[in-house]
């Protein structure tokens, strides 16, 4: 395997970029920084349908922790336009069906501090306590993502497309029986209308399995049955 700097895992990039173009309709590579004030613009625009996959390298840190870092599967975000919702890196490697059109954006952030679902930060929310930049290879198939990164991977000596490729041939599924539900900044799962007992997730946010009865969010007059003036 190649040096695994930030150079040269883009040196390699660029080479599997430039003989797997045929597999290719758009592509870019960029640096997002840790301490952005705001979300950052690629300068890449995806339209709705497009299939992609990004590849990451590198790591975020924290201010004046330089033995700490994390990488893009836990402070790594994007965003499709100014308003598109946002999802976060499930690992270092992300591949989607662009739902929307729009510029793609990233932004570094702790998972669950946010203001809505489309990523509003917090303006008391310190954006310089990261440090550090992740690489990320935009790259936008004429093709099925599993049969495109199988091209691609053996022109990669990185070995990051490779894992993409698993990634998409055994992806993480939710549990049976389990979807997502509602419009929220969190993310949500209530129980598929099939199944023989249904849960609900309440506005806070909770997670009902199948099979569960009601769940309530948590509210002032909740109160544990053995606190002073709980109901017997």
């Amino acid at each position: 395997m190649p040096g695994t700097g930030k150079e040269a895992i883009t040196s390699v990039w660029r080479g599997a970029i430039a003989q797997a173009s045929e597999a290719l309709l758009r592509h870019a590579v960029v640096d997002v920084p840790g301490d952005s004030p705001d979300w950052f613009d690629s300068g890449f625009d995806l339209h709705a349908g497009e299939t992609v996959t990004l590849l990451t390298s590198g790591a975020f840190g924290l201010a004046g922790a330089p033995e700490v870092s994390f990488g893009a599967d836990l402070f790594l975000w994007r965003r499709i336009g100014p308003h598109g919702a946002i999802a976060k890196f499930p690992a270092s490697t992300d591949s989607f069906t662009a739902e929307e059109s729009g510029r793609l954006y990233f932004v570094a952030n702790y998972p669950g501090a946010w203001l809505d679902k489309t990523g509003a930060l917090a303006p008391d929310w310190p954006r310089n306590a990261a440090t550090g930049v992740i690489t990320v290879a935009i790259l936008v198939w004429k093709e099925p993502a599993a049969a495109s990164l199988a091209l691609f991977a053996a022109k990669d000596g990185s070995g990051v497309a490779a894992e993409a490729r698993a990634r998409t041939l055994d992806p993480i599924r939710t549990p049976r029986g389990w979807g997502r539900c509602g419009a929220s900044a969190r993310r949500r799962f209530s129980a598929n209308p099939s199944s023989r007992a249904r849960g609900r997730a309440s506005s806070a946010g909770a997670a009902a399995m199948p099979g569960s009865s009601n769940i309530r969010s948590i509210s002032p007059s909740t109160r544990r049955r053995d606190s002073p003036g709980a109901g017997a």
